[in-house]
């Protein structure tokens, strides 16, 4: 059982919860349910919502749970009251994993300053052309004119694990197309963004984000086990 608990653009907390099982021989995949936690979102809620949705289903599911994976949230691997923590105190023999893609956004932060900073610098541009209507609409006008393959620029969200590698791509691709925004409106960015070493550093994380979203993709899907995505990861 995979499960996660996410906050919709309503700000109401859903709780997603995935399923793999076996049937017959073959390995299946389901989506269970969604559900909204309508209140806190600690850990017994969460055990909770769980156990009543199961009751409805007549299913033993800890009896029958072999297997759970989370993100690294307090409330689903605290030491206390994680929801792991509390599977595990009524079904002992579960083994709990963490996130492959959770941990791939974790080890992201370690880059060193020097990185750190070119990617705060591409962060900041994006938001000073997309926050503002008028510099959108002016940037994809430009775009426009010049053919440039791609109109708009991605946000970069802090917590979807794609976003970097997609906003730093694109970012690359419409260098000149920005410089020439920056200049007009005589954004302190320009000169920065026209540097070679910034250059040099926005490229090489573009590459670097990109090879890692390729094999983040290419160790999903229903009918990966864990012997490709381990044979996928050694030869990355």
């Amino acid at each position: 059982m995979q499960l996660d608990e996410t906050t919709d653009i309503s700000n109401y907390s859903q709780l997603l919860v995935f399923v793999r099982y076996v049937s017959l021989d073959t390995i299946k995949e389901e989506f269970l349910f969604c559900e909204s936690l309508l209140q806190t979102t600690k850990a017994v809620d969460v055990l909770a919502m769980l156990n009543v949705f199961f009751t409805k289903q007549d299913f033993g599911w800890k009896e029958k749970l072999h297997s759970l994976r989370t993100d690294g949230a307090p409330v689903m691997l605290g030491n206390k009251s994680g929801f792991a923590l509390l599977v595990k105190k009524k079904s002992p023999n579960v083994l709990v994993t963490h996130c492959f893609l959770h941990k791939h956004a974790l080890a992201t932060k370690t880059l060193p300053t020097s990185l750190k900073e070119a990617l705060s610098k591409v962060i900041k541009t994006v938001n000073f052309i997309r926050r503002r209507a008028l510099n959108h609409r002016l940037f994809k006008t430009l775009c426009q004119e010049m053919d440039a393959e791609h109109e708009v620029l991605l946000y970069h969200t802090e917590l979807r694990w794609l976003s970097r590698g997609q906003v730093l791509k694109q970012f690359f691709m419409l260098k000149i197309e920005l410089s020439l925004v920056l200049e007009e409106k005589d954004n302190s960015f320009f000169e920065y963004l026209n540097k070679k070493d910034f250059t040099y550093k926005l490229a090489y994380l573009a590459d670097n984000f990109n090879h890692m979203n390729n094999i983040s993709l290419l160790i999903q899907g229903p009918d990966i086990t864990i012997m490709d995505a381990t044979e996928k990861l050694q030869a990355f």
